[in-house]
């Protein structure tokens, strides 16, 4: 059986919308900021900010989901 077909009837949750979407930015920002189309280490600067909060957003998702784990192994 092709492991690719396997989930297939699947659907994603809006958890994993928003968590594909955020990750989506932020790899898009530091792409910009690499070509020097933008400038994400500026303070002054809305990119510098919009990065913050995604990455001040999968902080606080990996440790809540961190509290939340039976077997903190897995998640480390």
């Amino acid at each position: 059986m092709n492991f690719m077909m396997i989930d297939l009837d699947k659907k994603l949750t809006p958890y994993q919308w928003v968590m594909a979407i955020l990750s989506i930015i932020s790899i898009f920002l530091i792409i910009l900021d690499f070509a020097a189309v933008i400038s994400i280490n500026q303070p002054t600067s809305k990119w510098f900010w919009i990065n913050c909060a995604i990455v001040i957003f999968f902080a606080i998702d990996y440790f809540y989901h961190f509290y939340k784990a039976d077997d903190k192994k897995t998640l480390f």
